[in-house]
């Protein structure tokens, strides 16, 4: 499998991503990275989210894929000027 890791990444409230749903993001297809669940900003865990998920400020993602496309992923999500 190579370089494949597990990490939990927050979406930044001002993320241009902050809003969408797990589909529109399209995480895998453009990053190689699977969404295992996401950790709601209240705290409440969802589980193999569904794709019309939709992910908040403040929320989140666990995530797995190569380690490459996680730190892409964590650039995508800081906060956006």
């Amino acid at each position: 499998f190579g370089d494949v890791g597990i990490e939990q990444v927050r979406v930044s409230e001002t993320s241009q991503l902050a809003g969408r749903t797990i589909e529109e993001m399209q995480l895998r297809r453009e990053h190689g990275v699977i969404v295992l669940a996401i950790r709601r900003a209240d705290g409440n865990m969802e589980l193999s989210p569904l794709p019309d998920a939709k992910v908040g400020g403040g929320d989140f993602l666990i995530v797995m894929g190569q380690r490459e496309g996680l730190r892409k992923l964590e650039r995508l999500f800081e906060v956006r000027p």
